[in-house]
């Protein structure tokens, strides 16, 4: 029997979700849902601004668990992973690749079903109202 990884990934989710600070995630969560109700579509650095600029004292030191927490959003069905990434632009993220995630419950103008296309989505494209 060989393990692919996915098992030490999950257990590394779980600890990181376990790790985290309670206010941070709970900070997260509705950062989360404020954004996917603004944007059709986004990735993490638009949750962490919004988290910011509105929570600026929710701080974790364990900042992968950003991957639990989107899991979390997904299992609430608020959003969906699309199989777009863009390049993070975070400081410490050093421009690694982000998942784009599509809103399930986006209630602003233009497109509320996934397009169908055939270029990539960059959440970058969209500014959002905080």
């Amino acid at each position: 029997m060989t393990d692919d990884g996915a098992s030490g990934k999950a257990d590394g989710m779980d600890r990181a979700e376990r790790h985290a600070d309670p206010y941070w995630w709970a900070c997260m969560l509705e950062a989360g849902k404020e954004v996917a109700l603004r944007k059709p579509y986004f990735f993490t650095d638009d949750i962490v601004r919004w988290c910011n600029e509105h929570h600026p004292n929710a701080t974790t030191h364990e900042h992968r668990a950003i991957g639990p927490l989107m899991r979390a959003l997904a299992h609430m069905e608020v959003c969906e992973p699309t199989q777009d990434w863009v390049q993070s632009t975070q400081k410490q993220n050093h421009r690694r690749p982000m998942q784009v995630w599509w809103s399930l419950i986006y209630r602003g103008p233009g497109p509320r079903t996934k397009p169908r296309r055939h270029r990539p989505l960059d959440p970058r494209q969209l500014m959002l109202e905080l």
